[in-house]
């Protein structure tokens, strides 16, 4: 993919892999031509070969974005997963308590406002946990191991409110300490760190029961998911899916610097990959370039948006398709 950006004469260039890849975390993402590589070479007989190779059309469509989509509307009541905000191996605030107030909010609201509400709820909550951490015998402890710069520091602001209480510098160290354990916790929050997005995607190949439209292996599929997901694993049939998700819970990362994109080698892109790339560029031009008729990822899906009028109907409605 090509970036032209506002304000700049050149133009960036990225690979959708990378692209994905800078935005899932600490997942490993399998690229495309590892992916091809197993299609090209799995065994007809070998189960776990068979139950990949129907999974990969079914996560490449847009029938399992709106399967997503379905989920996270269930997401709004109840179901997403939490991690306890944690100092030293003590819980500062239970992972029970973040989702008791992010579910105590008015239904009504999105998930992603909920998010941030939350992020404000829980970095004030921490505040008064800061303030008594400075007291306890640990801190003193890292005080003594602090280095020559944090102690003149600490004698100048002494020096500045009462030169004649020497307590005071005890204090100031203290505080210094107890704020740089607190950096990181507030930081992870304002990350929302504090959502376990892996286990609540999980949950999404855990509870089979009732789900419509699926494919008939269904519940192999999703064994294997969770598999790869528990190795923090992506295939690349589920990165794309895996990504789309996490946006739906903290706001897509709308990239609104981009004046115009330009995707090489299109006939390769599936349907969720397309959808995805206009979520994510939403106010941004597009170019497609490609040749379907060397199209090296035809297992991968039959909805490419560059086949036919298919482009107008599921990319955007106010494109054009130009035959050659």
């Amino acid at each position: 993919m090509y970036f032209l950006n506002w304000g700049e004469a050149n133009i960036n260039q990225v690979t959708f892999q990378r692209f994905l890849q800078e935005r899932v975390g600490k997942y490993t993402v399998e690229s495309p031509f590892e992916q091809m590589e197993f299609v090209l070479t799995s065994d007809k007989n070998r189960k776990a070969d068979t139950i990949r190779i129907a999974s990969v059309p079914y996560k490449s469509s847009l029938k399992f974005k709106q399967f997503i989509d379905a989920y996270a509307e269930e997401l709004k009541f109840d179901g997403i997963q939490f991690r306890n905000i944690v100092l030293r191996g003590s819980k500062l605030v239970s992972k029970e308590t973040i989702r008791d107030y992010f579910y105590s909010l008015d239904e009504g609201m999105t998930i992603p406002n909920k998010m941030e509400l939350t992020a404000k709820w829980l970095l004030q909550e921490i505040r008064p946990i800061q303030k008594a951490e400075t007291n306890k015998d640990w801190v003193m402890e890292q005080v003594e191991l602090m280095d020559k710069e944090a102690f003149q520091q600490a004698y100048y602001q002494n020096q500045e409110i009462d030169e004649d209480d020497f307590s005071l510098e005890e204090k100031f160290l203290r505080e210094e300490v107890v704020d740089r354990a607190f950096q990181p916790i507030k930081k992870r929050i304002k990350h929302y760190g504090f959502v376990h997005v892996g286990k609540t995607y999980q949950a999404l190949f855990t509870e089979t029961e009732g789900q419509a439209n699926v494919p008939e292996n269904w519940e192999e599929i999703c064994k294997q998911t969770v598999e790869n997901l528990s190795e923090m694993y992506l295939t690349w049939e589920d990165a794309t899916p895996f990504l789309y998700f996490k946006d739906l819970l903290f706001g897509p990362r709308k990239e609104r610097m981009v004046r115009h994109l330009f995707i090489d080698e299109a006939q390769d892109y599936s349907a969720f990959q397309f959808a995805y790339i206009k979520h994510t560029f939403p106010y941004t031009r597009m170019t497609l370039l490609g040749d379907s008729n060397q199209a090296i990822y035809t297992y991968a899906t039959d909805e490419n948006p560059l086949l036919t009028n298919q482009l107008k109907r599921k990319l955007r409605p106010d494109c054009s398709y130009n035959q050659l």
